[in-house]
């Protein structure tokens, strides 16, 4: 079975695509598909001839196109029978919902990434699956903390959290983050200091001037108010800080912060992955998202994870234990909008995901759900069947 993907040409990748388009791509020839690629570049109108011209040449037996603009080419070309997948972006933007909506009722199958995205469409195909992107379970191999944390240079006796994306990058909504693990910050420090009084007022209650308690461990006391097990930290040696001042994606304003937030920007999916398995959270405070797909690869490396209510996030972590979803007060998965209490929940939530202190069955959750990459594929793949069988 011959499949064509047309996507639309991007500069900012290697090979020009969007990394999820080429990923689906090579699941579906490892399942026996022959697959070719075809990018639009400038007016999606004025790339249909270049389209057909690739037909003739190709001859695929269905064209498969991401993102609805894309089916713009791919429908006006009628010649060969199409499946397009909605990401979301299509409903982002009232012009562009309109003419991806309008395609969509051309398609001979709609794949919406999640339902959301279909709930918002201005017209909705009546053919359609709901099948988020698959994750590459392969590269997202799950390693020990303590070794992941000694290759990244991290310190042992701090907490990490990923943050899911740039800091710069609005929709992720950094601002959230930050504000609520500085408030967490000051919280532990006023504890700490709580701490110490208290001990030093039993020891001049108890213990005569000169005399100290073998029995008081300052840092032992610091890190149980961070919820963090002395026994655990004294246990390992920390890392060469040589390496740890090489951590360019680190946010640490301060010297004696004890929690650190770690920029997801212009890495590799191997930094990504290593970087998951080291941290104590993957935080995803996001305004608005499709299937988040670094959410879920981070599911995979059994990390931890914190998200805002938006897409399919309560879909993907369900009940399992290690997950925590902050509260949408719009109550709907299409956005989500602080409210007065917002801020308040995200530092309960975070101050407990921070004391877990365990890996997640997240990998095993994510093949139940059928998403790996492998798992997508056999699901495309008989959605092409059904519409070469018609």
């Amino acid at each position: 079975m011959r499949i064509l993907e047309v996507s639309r040409y991007k500069n900012n990748f290697a090979d020009h695509q969007l990394p999820f388009v080429t990923e689906q791509g090579e699941a579906l020839r490892k399942a026996g598909c022959e697959v070719e690629y075809f990018l639009v570049r400038g007016n999606y109108v004025k790339a249909v001839g270049a389209l057909k011209a690739k037909i003739r040449e190709y001859k695929p037996a269905v064209i498969h196109a991401h993102y609805g603009l894309s089916a713009i080419t791919a429908e006006l070309q009628g010649l060969v029978p199409v499946v397009t997948t909605f990401h979301n972006g299509e409903t982002l933007n009232p012009v562009v919902n309109f003419a991806s909506s309008l395609m969509s009722l051309r398609a001979m199958h709609v794949i919406y990434v999640a339902q959301h995205i279909r709930d918002l469409s201005y017209f909705k195909a009546k053919n359609y699956s709901i099948i988020p992107c698959g994750v590459n379970m392969e590269e997202c191999v799950v390693m020990d903390m303590a070794e992941a944390r000694k290759q990244l240079g991290w310190d042992l006796g701090k907490k990490y959290i990923l943050f899911g994306g740039a800091f710069d990058n609005l929709r992720k909504n950094y601002k959230l983050l930050a504000e609520a693990v500085e408030i967490l910050e000051e919280n532990n420090k006023n504890n700490i200091e709580n701490t110490d009084n208290t001990i030093i007022t039993k020891k001049e209650e108890s213990e005569p001037i000169g005399i100290s308690s073998n029995n008081f461990d300052p840092k032992s006391a610091q890190e149980q108010a961070l919820g963090q097990p002395s026994a655990q930290s004294c246990s390992v040696s920390l890392v060469d800080s040589s390496e740890k001042n090489n951590s360019k994606n680190a946010k640490n304003d301060h010297a004696d912060s004890k929690i650190e937030i770690v920029e997801m920007k212009g890495l590799s999916r191997a930094e990504c992955v290593l970087r998951m398995c080291g941290a104590d959270l993957f935080a995803l405070p996001s305004h608005s998202e499709g299937s988040p797909q670094a959410l879920k690869e981070a599911m995979v490396c059994n990390c931890p994870c914190l998200a805002t209510d938006i897409a399919d996030v309560k879909y993907l972590f369900g009940d399992e234990p290690g997950h925590w979803v902050l509260r949408n007060p719009r109550k709907t998965h299409e956005r989500w909008d602080a409210d007065e209490k917002s801020l308040e929940e995200m530092v309960a939530l975070l101050r407990e995901a921070l004391t877990y202190g365990k890996r997640t069955n997240g990998r095993q959750r994510i093949l139940d759900l059928e998403l790996s990459n492998e798992q997508v594929a056999k699901r495309i793949i008989k959605i092409y069947e059904g519409i070469i069988g018609k």
